[in-house]
């Protein structure tokens, strides 16, 4: 199955909203200027392949997730992301017992 970047980032979109980061990786301030929105989940490309990265701060400071650089194709990148999401769902429900 081929994977589009609609699907990846609605993928991704879940998985901010699962983790109540900020769905927008950016916001643009009343003065113009732009701010990182902390905690934000979102797909990078380069180099011919994906990666997905974590904001980390208001600067713009990101976290590469799976600390693999842009090694993944979109459909490895959604698998990836939905067995990131399926440990998250995991831990939530074992704290919860």
């Amino acid at each position: 199955m081929t994977i589009n970047q609609a699907q990846l980032e609605a993928r991704i979109a879940l998985l901010n909203s699962y983790t109540n980061n900020p769905e927008r990786t950016y916001t643009q301030l009343k003065d113009k200027s732009i701010k990182s929105n902390d905690g934000n989940y979102h797909w990078s490309g380069a180099y011919g392949g994906y990666a997905l990265h974590q904001v980390c701060n208001e600067h713009g400071g990101i976290i590469d997730i799976f600390d693999k650089g842009h090694t993944f194709t979109k459909g490895q990148l959604y698998h990836a992301v939905n067995i990131f999401l399926l440990g998250i769902k995991t831990e939530r429900d074992n704290n919860a017992k």
